[in-house]
């Protein structure tokens, strides 16, 4: 099983994210729904 992990730091502390298939993610800015960061992981294992 492949994997890899994205670890996040701000204001209010960090956050891992790991992920283990092809996934879309986005980062959305909840006061006004605006969606700041769209990313997309296509091959997790890095090969």
């Amino acid at each position: 099983m492949a994997g890899s992990a994205v670890v996040m730091a701000g204001r209010a502390g960090g956050e891992e994210i790991v992920v283990e298939r092809p996934s879309l993610f986005l980062i959305r800015h909840r006061p006004s729904s605006d969606i700041r960061f769209f990313g997309q992981v296509v091959d997790p294992g890095g090969g």
